[in-house]
């Protein structure tokens, strides 16, 4: 038997919820990853000027 699978259903009591527009959402995501990646950076810059200043020396060195 073989039947139509199409649903049916009253469309007189609707509601569409419409969510922020996508250049809006992309902005938003755009200034985040902005954001993110200047922190990143900063951390990155610190993390360097330490590893500069803090440098081990070789097992065995002698100040002579």
């Amino acid at each position: 038997m073989t039947g139509s699978n199409k649903m049916r259903y009253n469309d007189e009591n609707v509601i569409l919820v419409a969510s922020e527009p996508s250049g809006l959402r992309r902005k938003r995501t755009r200034d985040r990853m902005k954001d993110v990646k200047n922190s990143s950076q900063a951390v990155l810059k610190t993390l360097n000027e330490i590893n500069e200043t803090y440098t081990r020396k070789p097992a065995g060195f002698s100040r002579t």
